[in-house]
C-alpha cells in the first residue's frame, strides 16, 4: 500500500538502532538518529504526538512512526538507512549531530523531495525545504548579550565548541561595550589541555564565563574549573544549551557560583506534563515493557525531559494538524527514491502551509519566518540555587523579524538580575566554612584548660563568641584555620599580598607539608616518585632540585630542599609550587605517579578574622562587614612619676589670687571693725566696773585687738573680745560666716591634694610627642595598618613622625613594642582597644592623648561574597541590642585578668580661684556695710540722747562724737563729750591712764594688770592721804 503523505522528521542525536519496517498508512513518519536510545525516545515522542492529533480529530489512527535501519558508527549507513526508509514510504531528516555527512544527508533527502523538520541546533540553509524548531543560534547571541548587559558584566569569555561565526559575530557585536574573548574548547578526551586553558583564564583575572556547548560539555568545563578554583563565589557562569534542566548541578551549586541557563519550557508546566504522560504510554508501549530497572530512566525523563523529546513531539503534531487540514492528501503510487532525483509537489506544499500556521506548543509559539526559521521562540532564564534545582528569574521575547537586530528584544525579569552577588535569607544554613584566625588577645586566645582540647574548643575570645552567635543566628558551621603568624596582609606591587590577606584572596586549596618521607622507599623510587599530594594532582620535584638518581635519588638533601621550599612560604598555593618553584609542565603535576604521598593539610579559606583593620587598600582586594568594633590609634605610655612635693604645698588649695584677695579682705575686715567699734556707743565700756561714775570709757576694739579678733575666726581659735553693738556684731557675723566657709574650703582641698598622689605627665598628646625634647622615642609595628597610616598620611605631623619612624628600628609587632615602652623613654603607636586592653592589666602604661583617626575591625571575605549582607544583618542586630559592647566589657574588664588597674575615677583637685568665693566676698561686703550704718544709726540715736541731757545742739554733739571717733591716737573717751574744746581734768579725778587698762579690755596679760594696778594706787595715794589728814 502506498503512502498518501511522506514526512521526514528531523532528529538529533548519535548512533542508529534498526527498527521494524512497517508499512505506513496515513501520516508516514520516519525517525533516523545515531543513538539507539534516543532514536527509541524521539519515535516514542512522535507516537504521543499522532495519537493526541488522532484523539483530537476523533479518528483510529492518523498515521505511523518508523525507526529507520541504521549501524552505530559510519556516516555510510546513515545515508543508507535514510534511502531505505524513502524507498519503504518513509522520509526522514538526520540533525548536524552526523558530523561530516550532515550535508550529504540534507542533499539527498532534497534529491527525494522530503519534508524536513529540523529539532537540533544545526543551522537550516537559505531556500531549503525544512522548518527548524530549535531556536537559531542567533537568537541565543541576543539573549546572551542581553543576560550579560542586564548583569552589569564588564569582562566575560566565551568558551564554545561548535558555534556559526555568525552568531559569535551576533554576541559580540549585541554585548558591547562588554569586552568579549573568545576561547574554543579542547578536544573532549584532553582535560589536561581543559585544565590549562582555565588556569591561563585565572591568571587574568577573568570572573565572568559564557559556555555554549552541549550537557556533556558543560559538564566537562564545570568539572575543570572546580579543580583549577574557578568555582568560587567571585565566578558567574552563563550556559548556553537548552538542555540546561537535565543536568544535576548540586555539586556545583555549594561554592556560592552563580551560574544561569536558558530553556524552551518549564518542565513543571501543565502542557509540558500531559504531553509526556502521553510519551511515557508511548514508549513503554513501543518497548513492549522494558527491563524494570529503566523505570527510574523513564521518570527521570518526565522529571526532566530533554528538549528534542519535546521538539519531536511539537514537530510531528504541527504536521499532522497541517496534513489534516489539507485534507488528508494522497501521494503518486511511484516510491521515493535518494537517486531518482523526483520530489513531491505534496512536501513543497505542506512546507508551505506549516510555515503559515501558528499553535501553542509545549516548547511556546510556534511560529516560523519565510527562511523556515522559528520566530519569536519565549526563552525562560534559570538560576540554580542553593539545593541544586534551576528557579525560573526572567522571559525573554524576540519580535519577528528582530534576529540580529539590536534593541529588538525583550527581557522581562521576575526578580532582580543578580549584579553583585546576593543569596536568600537561609543561604548560609547548614553549609561549612573555614574560618582564618591569627592569635592575639583577647580577639583570639589559646583556651586554658587541664583536658586536651581539639578542633574549635582549642580557642577561646571575643571574636571566637561573635562567631559563635552569627553561626547561632544563620544556622551554618565552621572550622577555625590557625593562621602561623601575625602578619595580617599588606600589599607590595612586585609580591602581592601577604600574610592573612593572601590565605583569603587565593581560591586555590592551600597546603601545609606536615611529614616527609621515611628512611624505608622501594629501591627503584626516584625523585619523581617523591610528590606532594594535594586536592588535584601531585606536585613532583624536578631534576634542577635533585641530587643523585635512581635509588639514590631519595635521601636527606633532597628532602631538606623540598622542605625549604615549602618552609620559606608556609603556606603556598598549587599554582606556585607548579610554575613557580618546581618548574614542572601541567602533564606532570596531574600524573598520579608514586604510591608515597606525604601528609597534607588542606583548607579553602572563606573568612577571616581577627582585629584585622578595615582599610581602604584592603577593602579593593577582599569584602568586609561592617565594622563590629570602632577604634582608632592613640599612644601607649608609661604612667607618670610622682614629684617633689612642694616646699610650700600648704598654699595649693587656693590659686594666688585668692590668697591676695583673703589678705586685702582680713586687713579691710579688720580696719572696718576698728572703725564700727569706735562709732558704735555701745562699745565704750567702764574699764573699772567698781568706778561707779568713771570720768571716761574706753572701746575693746583697739587694732591690736580688731587684728586679733579678726585673725582668731579665720584660724578657729576664738578670742575673749566679744562685740556688743549691733554694728560691730554685724562685721563680725559676716566675718565668722565668710571665715567658716574659706576654713573649710581650704581644710577639704588641703585634704584631697595632700592624699591624692600628683603626678607629671611628660606628654600629653601626639604633637607634644613629635616635638619633645626630653630624648622619648616613638614608633609603631612595622608593616601594619598603623604604621601605614603614618607613611600615607598627608598631615605635616604625621608625616614628620613618619620620617622619624623611618630613621629608627620599628618593633616586629606589638608585644615587642610594649616591652620597648617599659624600658622607659619610648611612646608606641597602636590601636587605641589594644590599649585598653593592656591598661586593665599592666599599671605601668597609660594611654596618652586621643585617637589620631577612626577605623573598625571586620570579618574580610572574597570579594563580592554572597554572606556579606547576611553577616551584616546580625551584626547590626548586635550592635543595637548592645550584645557586642557587653562582650567587649567581659572580655576587656573581667576575664583573663582584667580588673587589675582600676581607673581612678576621683576629679582631680584644682586650686580654688576667686570665682568660687565670689559669693562669699560679696555677703562680706554687704555685712561690712549693713555693720558701718547699723554704727552710724547707734552714734547718732547716742548723740541725740547726749545733746538732750546737757543741753546742747544734736547736730554739735554728734559733730564731737565723729571727730571723737577718728582721734585714733585717744583711746578713753569722756563720759560727755564737748560740742567746744574743754580743759583737761585734773590728775586726782582723772580717771587711771588709758594704758592702766583692764586684762579684759585690753588683753594684754598678768603684767599689763599689775602694771596698771600700780599705777592706780600711787594715783590714788595722794587723795587718800589729803582725806586721812582732815579727818583727823
Amino acid at each position: 500500500m502506498r503512502p498518501s503523505l511522506l514526512v521526514m522528521l528531523l532528529l538529533c542525536g548519535a548512533s542508529p538502532t534498526l527498527a521494524d519496517e512497517t508499512e505506513a498508512r496515513g501520516l508516514a513518519v520516519g525517525v533516523l538518529h545515531a543513538e539507539p536510545t534516543l532514536a527509541m525516545q524521539m519515535a516514542a515522542a512522535a507516537d504521543a504526538a499522532l495519537t493526541v492529533v488522532a484523539e483530537e480529530e476523533k479518528e483510529e489512527e492518523i498515521g505511523t512512526v518508523t525507526v529507520g535501519p541504521a549501524e552505530p558508527g559510519e556516516p555510510v549507513d546513515l545515508l543508507r538507512a535514510l534511502c531505505q526508509l524513502a524507498e519503504l514510504g518513509t522520509v526522514v531528516w538526520v540533525c548536524g549531530a552526523c558530523g561530516g555527512e550532515a550535508v550529504a544527508l540534507r542533499a539527498a533527502a532534497a534529491r527525494a523531495g522530503l519534508l524536513q523538520l529540523s529539532v537540533d541546533r544545526a543551522s537550516l540553509e537559505t531556500g531549503s525545504d525544512a522548518l527548524g524548531l530549535y531556536p537559531p543560534a542567533d537568537v541565543l547571541a541576543q539573549v546572551a548579550a542581553a543576560l550579560m548587559n542586564d548583569k552589569s558584566w564588564q569582562r566575560v569569555v566565551l568558551l564554545h565548541e561548535t558555534v556559526p561565526p555568525s552568531a559569535l559575530l551576533a554576541l559580540t557585536d549585541a554585548a558591547t561595550p562588554i569586552a568579549v574573548t573568545v576561547r574554543r574548547l579542547p578536544p573532549p578526551l584532553n582535560d589536561a589541555l581543559l585544565r590549562n586553558l582555565l588556569l591561563v583564564l585565572k591568571r587574568s583575572g577573568v570572573e565572568n564565563f559564557a559556555v555554549w556547548c552541549g550537557r556533556e560539555c558543560i559538564l566537562r568545563v564545570l568539572d575543570a574549573a572546580q579543580r583549577v578554583g574557578l568555582l568560587s563565589t567571585r565566578q558567574s557562569y552563563l550556559l548556553l544549551d537548552l538542555d540546561i534542566h537535565t543536568l544535576q548541578l548540586g555539586n556545583y551549586s555549594y561554592g556560592g557560583t552563580n551560574i544561569t541557563g536558558i530553556r524552551l519550557f518549564d518542565p513543571s508546566s501543565e502542557s509540558v506534563q500531559g504531553a509526556m504522560e502521553a510519551w511515557r504510554k508511548a514508549y513503554l508501549a513501543r518497548t513492549k515493557g522494558a527491563e524494570e530497572d529503566a523505570t527510574q530512566a523513564v521518570e527521570d525523563i518526565v522529571a526532566a525531559p530533554p528538549t528534542a523529546l519535546l521538539l519531536t513531539y511539537d514537530a510531528v503534531r504541527l504536521a499532522a494538524m497541517a496534513w489534516r487540514a489539507l485534507g488528508s492528501p494522497s501521494l503518486p503510487s511511484e516510491p521515493l527514491s535518494c537517486t531518482s532525483g523526483r520530489g513531491s509537489v505534496y512536501t513543497q506544499t505542506l512546507l508551505n502551509y506549516m510555515r503559515t500556521m501558528e499553535i501553542s506548543g509545549t516548547t511556546g509559539p510556534l511560529q516560523f519566518e519565510e527562511g523556515g526559521q522559528r520566530a519569536q521562540p519565549a526563552l525562560e532564564v534559570v538560576e540554580l540555587d542553593r539545593g541544586g534545582r534551576f528557579v525560573a528569574v526572567a522571559r525573554w521575547m524576540r519580535a519577528v523579524g528582530g534576529a540580529g537586530a539590536a534593541g529588538e528584544h525583550t527581557l522581562l525579569w521576575t526578580r532582580a538580575p543578580v549584579l553583585t552577588q546576593t543569596d536568600s535569607g537561609d543561604s548560609m544554613t547548614n553549609r561549612s566554612f573555614n574560618i582564618l584566625i591569627a592569635l592575639k588577645d583577647p580577639y583570639i586566645m589559646h583556651r586554658e584548660s587541664a583536658a586536651r582540647l581539639s578542633g574549635n574548643e582549642r580557642f577561646e575570645g571575643f571574636c571566637v563568641e561573635l562567631i559563635e552567635l552569627l553561626a547561632d543566628a544563620l544556622h551554618f558551621n565552621y572550622t577555625f584555620i590557625l593562621h602561623d603568624n601575625s602578619v595580617y596582609g599588606s600589599y607590595n606591587n612586585k609580591t602581592g599580598w601577604n600574610g592573612m590577606m593572601r590565605r583569603l584572596l587565593d581560591d586555590e586549596l592551600l597546603a601545609r607539608l606536615r611529614t616527609y618521607f621515611g628512611d624505608e622507599v622501594p629501591c627503584t623510587t626516584t625523585i619523581y616518585n617523591w610528590f606532594v599530594e594535594f586536592k588535584h594532582g601531585r606536585v613532583n620535584l624536578g631534576d634542577g632540585y635533585r641530587d643523585g638518581r635512581s635509588s639514590k635519588a631519595v635521601n636527606n638533601k633532597n628532602i631538606d630542599v623540598v622542605r625549604r621550599m615549602i618552609q620559606t612560604d608556609r603556606h603556598v598555593t598549587c599554582y606556585e609550587l607548579r610554575c613557580t618553584r618546581l618548574g614542572q609542565p601541567e602533564e606532570d603535576v596531574v600524573s598520579l605517579r608514586g604510591t608515597h604521598p606525604s601528609d597534607i593539610s588542606s583548607q579553602n579559606i572563606h573568612f577571616a578574622i581577627t582585629d584585622l583593620t578595615i582599610t581602604a587598600e584592603r577593602e579593593r582586594a577582599v569584602d568586609f562587614t561592617t565594622p563590629f568594633m570602632n577604634l582608632g590609634i592613640s599612644i601607649l605610655f608609661t604612667q607618670p612619676t610622682e614629684p617633689t612635693p612642694a616646699f610650700f604645698a600648704f598654699l595649693l588649695p587656693f590659686s594666688p589670687g585668692v590668697w591676695g584677695f583673703l589678705g586685702l579682705a582680713y586687713l579691710g575686715t579688720t580696719l572696718l571693725l576698728y572703725v564700727v567699734g569706735r562709732l558704735c556707743p555701745e562699745e565704750w565700756q567702764n574699764p573699772y566696773p567698781c568706778i561707779e561714775e568713771p570720768t571716761a570709757l574706753e572701746n575693746q576694739f583697739t587694732l591690736q585687738n580688731a587684728f586679733w579678733f579678726t585673725l582668731g575666726s579665720v584660724l578657729l581659735q576664738g578670742s575673749e573680745i566679744a562685740p556688743v553693738a549691733y554694728g560691730t556684731r554685724s562685721v563680725a557675723s559676716m566675718w565668722w560666716l565668710f571665715a567658716l566657709v574659706i576654713t573649710s574650703s581650704y581644710t577639704a582641698n588641703l585634704a584631697t591634694l595632700l592624699a591624692k598622689k600628683t603626678t607629671a605627665d611628660r606628654i600629653h598628646d601626639v604633637k607634644e610627642l613629635a616635638n619633645n625634647e626630653e630624648g622619648i622615642s616613638y614608633g609603631a609595628t612595622f608593616g601594619g595598618s598603623t604604621y601605614d597610616f603614618f607613611q600615607k598620611s598627608q598631615d605635616p605631623l604625621y608625616q614628620k613622625m613618619y620620617e622619624h619612624m623611618q630613621n629608627e628600628v620599628m618593633p616586629a609587632n606589638n608585644t615587642a613594642g610594649i616591652d620597648k615602652v617599659l624600658d622607659g623613654d619610648y611612646a608606641f603607636l597602636m590601636e587605641s582597644t589594644t590599649i585598653e586592653y593592656l591598661t586593665q592589666r599592666n599599671c605601668e602604661v597609660k594611654q596618652v592623648g586621643g585617637q589620631l583617626d577612626s577605623k573598625g575591625y571586620g570579618i574580610a571575605m572574597k570579594k563580592n561574597s554572597t554572606y556579606r549582607q547576611e553577616l551584616n544583618l546580625v551584626l547590626l542586630n548586635l550592635q543595637e541590642n548592645g550584645i557586642l559592647r557587653e562582650m567587649k566589657h567581659k572580655w576587656w574588664n573581667e576575664r583573663h585578668g582584667g580588673g587589675a588597674c582600676k581607673e581612678d575615677t576621683e576629679v582631680e583637685s584644682e586650686k580654688l580661684s576667686l570665682r568660687n568665693f565670689k559669693g562669699l566676698f560679696f555677703v562680706l561686703l554687704v555685712g561690712s556695710i549693713l555693720g558701718v550704718v547699723l554704727s552710724f544709726v547707734d552714734l547718732t540715736l547716742h548723740a541725740r540722747r547726749s545733746a538732750l541731757a546737757h543741753g546742747v545742739t544734736w547736730g554739735s554733739q554728734l559733730w564731737a562724737e565723729i571727730r571723737f571717733v577718728f582721734q585714733f591716737e585717744r583711746g578713753e573717751k569722756p563720759l560727755q563729750l564737748a560740742p567746744s574744746p574743754t580743759p583737761e581734768p585734773s590728775p586726782q579725778m582723772s580717771p587711771p591712764h588709758s594704758q592702766t587698762r583692764s586684762h579684759t579690755a585690753n588683753g594684754e596679760g598678768p603684767d599689763a594688770r599689775r602694771r596698771s594696778t600700780r599705777h592706780t594706787l600711787r594715783t590714788l595715794t595722794p587723795t587718800l592721804n589729803e582725806a586721812n589728814s582732815t579727818s583727823h
